[in-house]
């Protein structure tokens, strides 16, 4: 559903730029942040107990499957829903290691300013504690579609 969308492209570059990124994760919020955090603890564990210095990443950035059903439920005859709008969940990471990536804020406005870059109509306060809201029509839409 996601590859060759704009957002696709967007989670691509922001995987490159250190970040984990999820698409259609999990059940829920809680479950997809609970298995980003066991994720990362246990490629934490396997560097130390190789004796390596562990990889970290610079954050979460993901949408579950709840999420995902709103994405099925915009599409119609004409396509996306321009109003409807699918929210994107950022922030460091809660593992047994402690917290792990930027602080809410600085994740919350990499995401921003990349989809704003890639064309993608985002509307987000800057508050910590809101999800990043993309509209569907535009994230959704064919990378080749923003040259035109």
């Amino acid at each position: 559903m996601i590859a060759g969308t704009k957002l696709g492209k967007v989670f691509k570059e922001l995987r490159k730029a250190g970040y984990v990124v999820r698409a259609n994760f999990k059940c829920c919020g809680s479950c997809a942040g609970s298995a980003i955090a066991n994720e990362i603890s246990e490629k934490i564990d396997k560097a130390k107990a190789a004796g390596k210095e562990p990889t970290l990443p610079k954050g979460s950035i993901f949408y579950h499957q709840q999420d995902a059903e709103g994405i099925r439920a915009a599409y119609g005859r004409n396509g996306y829903d321009p109003k409807a709008k699918l929210y994107l969940k950022f922030g460091p990471v809660h593992t047994k290691h402690g917290e792990i990536g930027k602080p809410s804020v600085q994740a919350g406005q990499d995401l921003f300013y990349a989809l704003q870059a890639a064309g993608i109509e985002v509307e987000w306060d800057g508050n910590e504690n809101q999800c990043v809201a993309v509209k569907i029509a535009s994230a959704f839409s064919d990378v080749a579609t923003k040259a035109a």
